[in-house]
């Protein structure tokens, strides 16, 4: 989400970026919560995608 209101940012993106922040901000603690209280629940599998591109800007081999 931030990365898209930043990339070469102009003074326009600010108000998204503060709106996601704040939306973050509330939604993020509650599931953490929710999560905490519920240690025997099925949440799906982690899913972290990763591109090609950022893999070698980092200096990691893809094999």
């Amino acid at each position: 989400m931030h990365g898209g209101a930043t990339w070469n940012s102009s003074c326009f993106n600010h108000d998204q970026l503060r709106d996601c922040a704040n939306l973050l901000g509330k939604r993020v603690p509650v599931i953490i919560l929710l999560m905490l209280d519920n240690p025997g629940a099925l949440w799906g599998m982690v899913v972290i995608r990763l591109l090609f591109s950022q893999m070698t800007s980092i200096g990691t081999e893809v094999t």
